[in-house]
Parts: structure tokens; sequence; C-alpha cells
């Protein structure tokens, strides 16, 4: 399992700018290129799922076929819990919360 400082899954918590923000579960699916989206567990499950549906959408004859395909994923994705979350935007500079402007001032990154 990848460490990612969750005291409690799904504990709600609130942003210096008090944005109501969401600590991400085993089955949420994070966006972002960094490790440790990719290593995310609910990121690797998603993939897995993808994998299952490649060859049916690469044969899908018409666009309309292969935006239902990527709608059921999604709904597969939302039936087990999953939500997928990006990183809260960077707080502006004026605010002074904090150095690393997308954290919760506990060096946890926030997610919405």
């Amino acid at each position: 399992m990848i460490p990612l400082k969750i005291k409690e899954e799904g504990q709600k918590c609130f942003s210096p700018e008090g944005v109501d923000t969401t600590k991400p579960t085993e089955t949420d699916v994070l966006f972002g290129r960094c490790k440790l989206c990719f290593n995310h567990i609910g990121n690797i499950r998603f993939r897995l799922v993808i994998q299952g549906r490649v060859k049916e959408y690469e044969h899908a004859p018409t666009r309309r076929d292969k935006s239902r395909i990527v709608y059921s994923v999604v709904q597969h994705v939302s039936n087990y819990g999953g939500r997928f979350l990006k990183k809260a935007p960077k707080a502006s500079s004026t605010t002074g919360n904090n150095s690393n402007g997308n954290s919760n001032g506990n060096g946890e990154t926030v997610w919405r």
C-alpha cells in the first residue's frame, strides 16, 4: 500500500481558504502525472478496468459507441465508491497561508 499521510479514509478536511476538500481513499482516482498519482491504489485499479475495455473501445464503430464505453468505465468507478479527484489549486502568495500553497497546513496535499 502507498503511504499517503491519511489519518482516516474519506475524512473531510478544510483548506486554509475554508474550501471543503476531501482526502483520497483507496477507491479514488487521482488526476496528475506525479508518482503519487501513478502508484495510488485507486489509479492502479482504474488502469486495470481500462485495460479490460481497450479492445472493445478500439473496435467500437462510432464515436457515440466509444463515448458509451468511457461513460460505463466512469460509472463502474462510481459504483464501487470511487471518485475522480484533482489537486486543489495552489493558494495565492498573498494569503500567506503556507509555503506549499496546496497543502492543508499539516503538509498533506489537498484534493477536490
